[in-house]
Parts: structure tokens; C-alpha cells; sequence
């Protein structure tokens, strides 16, 4: 229970507080006494949440002090008096009441709560709290604009900070990505714009008006030597993020950087801050996974990239994914440093911590010869929906394969293989296997696709099949 107390003169007094639910318990009485207690229960536990601030306002008005567990020299207990309300860069923050709404961000109560609090400080987010969770969109967008305040030391971040989406006060959704106009490196560092740390730019994100965040895009950090470690760093330290659902780490175009010159680094840190993440998006040309791997709630995982190393691969493969329904996996070029063999996948083409599992994605591979029929004998693909072996090296002679494993895929709803090496024959040879075969990429076509949504080469031998992604 929170724990109040006011001293003064020969008054030496207590007061408790805690919210379970619909319920308010409350304690008081003198300081060194057991007290007297009291449950109230309330319709909702917005309603609760709601009588917890307005009497926690009381009391603090009448001199009451949140206390809090400290340590005294000599390692024994002792009290630190504080305010409850915290003020942090300039904006009243109530810690319990965030705790609720990390706790459920879906709910809009405590928000309304949170809203009426704020306003009674006399800070402007209160208004906007109220105007987004009642729709009022042109009343938001003018608050916005009227008080820079609301974007915390974000506000002249404009060209950093992109794709903000806000909901009931807060930012819920955002793109961070460096630019040209503050990127000095070897440059001149008076040339345009100051320069930034994106990793910074996270934490400003975080720390103020996203701490209730629940997607995050982070695009270029660097346009030389890109990495995103540093990234995984600031959202670590400011875990656990209850709230995040989406991260997508790697957004960039190939006038930023090549996709082969970007590297995730060191994630392993991450995992644990963000307990309730969803759809994890990772794109760069080194991928860095290992062991520790470890995102129970997790519903999509997407690698893009153009080497994928066998430590990685196994990482992945090896994890327990106990929600997990779509897994989308790109290997890459054995010159990049990719895995060129299926027995890193084992644990996952035997289906040991997948039970959700129902869209794979093994792509960008060119080690076809042993994928294809890994694939046709595992037990994964029982449990299959969508398989799809785009992006690959794959030829006639996997046609034939594939066509011969028929009764393996015929509950498949579809086959994708575009981006391989199959003649017009061999595509017309796939149709046999009796499910739908999807042969084309969506979206403008490759220079070195044809117009069947496959790669050619001279002489099918497998010395001339590659990967097709890698840079």
C-alpha cells in the first residue's frame, strides 16, 4: 500500500492506500499504531481509480507526505518523505495512475481520470486527454499545435520524430529516424541542423509524452555503419514497457544505406523490456540473435536480411514461441555470411515450441537441395496454412520435388515461390500440386525478374541460383 504520513508538532499521523481493481482499501491512524482499515468497492475500476485521486489529492493538500522505503547507513530501513505526484520536465506525473494505464492501455478510464487530474494541475494535456478520448479530432490537432509542451523536449524534433499517432493525450505510435540536414559525419558540424543520437531520441520518446507507447519504427541511426544496439540500450533501460506491441527495428531505403552495411548488434537486452511485444520486425544486412531470445506474448516475427548466420538461425528456430502464428525468414547469401544449411531450422521443422505456428516463412535461401525436402518430411508443415519459399534458388528439379510431396501440401491454402529459378515449365508443372501457387511478388517487378515472377540464368546448374536479397 501506498503510505502517507503527516507530522507536525505533537500529530504524528499515518494514512494508506491501495487500488485492487473495482476496490479502494485505505488505512490510518497514529504513527506506530496497527490503525484502523476500510474496503470500498466501486461500479469499475475507473471509478476506483478515480476516488484513489481525489483522496490522495485531499490528503496531500492537507500536508500529508508519501513515504517510501529507503536504505539508512548501516544498511537498516528508513523513511524518505516524498510528494506523490511527481513533476518530471516540467509536467505533473502520478505514478500509480500510469501504473493502471500501462496495466491496460486499452481501457480509457484511467485516462479520463489521468485527464481531470492533469487539468487540475494546470497543464494542457489534461485538455487533450479529454478532447482524444471524446473524438474531438480538431480540438486535438489545435492543442497540439497551441502548446509545445505536450511534445516534451521533442518539439523541435519534428523532422526526427515522423508518423505520430496519438491516442487519448500520449503518443501511442512514431517513427524515429535520422536525417541528411543532421548528419555531420566527416562533415562540416555547422552544416545545417544540430545533430542528434537517435538512441536519445528514443528516450526522449519514452520518458515523456510516448510513455504509454505501443508501436515504435525506428529507421536509419547512422548512415555509416548503421547499427541498432545502442537503440536496444535506451528502450532496455527504461523497461519493463508493458504497453509496446510493435517494433520494427531496420526501416530504412537503400539511399540511406545498403541493406549489407547495416547490422543489428546486440539485442539481447531488449527481450525483457518489452514483455508484451506482438510483432517484432528486424531488418539489416547482420543479424545478431542468440540464446536468450525470449518474447512469450510475441505474435509475428519478420527477418529481413542477407545473411543470417547459423547462431542466429538456431536462436530463432530454438526459442519457444508458445503464441507465435506468423514466423517470416530470410536467410541470405552464403558470401554474406548466411547459414547454407536446413540443420540449424531443426527445432522448428520438428515443431518442438510452435504450437500456433500457422504462416512460414523460409526465404531467401540457397540451399535449396536439402530445404526443400527438410520441409517436405518435417512435422511443421502439418500445421501449416500459408508456406512460403520466396526469394530463393529453387528450380525445376525442386518443382518436381514439390509436385511428388503433393500429399504434404495439399491442406496448404497457398504456396508462394516467387523469385526463383522456375522455367515455365516448371511452373506449370507446380500446378499439380493441387493448392494455390502464387509465382509473383506483389508490387513493381524486379530488374531481374521476368515477367512470370522468376529469375533466369543461362545453363540451370545450382552453381548459378543465388539468393536473391542480400544488398
Amino acid at each position: 500500500m501506498a503510505r502517507y504520513e503527516f507530522v507536525e508538532g505533537s500529530s504524528k499521523k499515518f494514512w494508506e492506500i491501495e487500488v485492487a481493481g473495482k476496490e479502494v482499501t485505505t488505512k490510518w491512524g497514529r504513527i506506530g499504531t496497527p490503525g484502523a482499515f476500510k474496503t470500498k468497492t466501486f461500479p469499475s475500476p475507473a471509478a476506483a481509480q478515480k476516488e484513489h485521486a481525489t483522496l490522495v489529492r485531499e490528503k496531500t493538500t492537507k500536508g500529508y507526505k508519501a513515504v517510501k522505503a529507503a536504505k539508512a547507513k548501516g544498511g537498516k530501513a528508513a523513511r524518505e518523505v516524498t510528494d506523490a505526484p511527481q513533476a518530471m520536465a516540467g509536467e505533473p506525473r502520478m505514478p500509480s495512475l500510469e501504473k493502471t494505464i500501462r496495466n491496460d492501455p486499452d481501457e480509457d478510464g484511467p485516462y479520463t481520470v489521468y485527464g481531470d487530474w492533469l487539468s487540475e494541475q494546470g497543464h494542457p494535456r489534461g485538455e487533450l486527454v479529454t478532447a482524444q478520448v471524446r473524438g474531438l479530432t480538431k480540438q486535438a490537432t489545435k492543442l497540439l499545435k497551441q502548446h509545445p509542451s505536450l511534445w516534451g523536449d521533442l518539439a523541435e524534433l519534428s523532422d526526427v520524430l515522423t508518423d505520430v499517432m496519438w491516442k487519448n493525450g500520449f503518443i501511442a505510435g512514431a517513427k524515429v529516424a535520422n536525417t541528411r540536414d543532421r548528419n555531420h559525419e566527416g562533415d562540416d558540424p555547422d552544416r545545417g541542423l544540430p545533430s542528434v543520437e537517435i538512441a536519445d531520441v528514443v528516450g526522449m520518446l519514452l520518458d515523456g509524452p510516448g510513455r504509454f507507447l505501443r508501436d515504435l519504427v525506428v529507421g536509419i541511426v547512422k548512415f555509416e555503419s548503421n547499427t541498432y544496439e545502442a537503440i536496444a540500450a535506451a528502450i532496455a533501460k527504461r523497461g519493463p514497457l508493458p504497453t509496446v506491441r510493435s517494433l520494427y527495428l531496420g526501416d530504412f531505403r537503400s539511399q540511406e544505406t545498403e541493406l549489407n552495411w547495416s547490422e543489428t548488434g546486440d539485442l539481447s537486452k531488449l527481450w525483457k523490456a518489452v514483455p508484451n511485444l506482438e510483432t517484432l520486425r528486424l531488418r539489416s544486412g547482420t543479424i545478431a540473435l542468440d540464446k536468450k531470445l525470449d518474447l512469450p506474448a510475441l505474435r509475428e516475427l519478420s527477418i529481413y536480411t542477407g545473411g543470417l548466420d547459423e547462431a542466429s538461425a538456431k536462436a530463432i528456430a530454438s526459442a519457444r514461441w508458445p503464441t507465435l502464428v506468423k514466423l517470416d525468414l530470410m536467410f541470405g547469401r552464403i558470401s554474406e555470411g548466411a547459414v547454407d544449411t536446413a540443420r540449424p531450422l531443426a527445432a522448428l521443422l520438428e515443431a518442438r515450441a510452435v504450437p500456433a505456428l500457422r504462416w512460414l516463412g523460409l526465404k531467401n535461401f540457397g540451399f535449396h537441395a536439402e530445404l526443400v525436402p527438410a520441409i517436405l518430411r518435417s512435422k511443421v508443415l502439418k500445421q501449416l496454412e500459408v508456406l512460403d519459399l520466396s526469394h530463393g534458388s529453387m528450380g525445376d528439379a525442386e518443382a518436381e520435388l514439390l509436385v511428388a510431396g503433393k500429399a504434404q501440401l495439399a491442406h496448404l491454402d497457398e504456396l508462394v515461390v516467387a523469385d526463383n529459378y522456375f522455367t515455365a515449365k516448371g511452373l506449370k508443372l507446380l500446378k499439380q500440386v493441387g493448392v494455390r501457387i502464387t509465382a509473383k511478388t506483389t508490387g513493381k517487378r524486379s530488374w531481374d525478374v521476368n515477367a512470370h515472377g522468376q529469375r533466369e540464368v543461362e545453363d540451370d546448374e545450382d552453381d548459378d541460383r543465388y539468393a536473391s536479397i542480400y544488398e
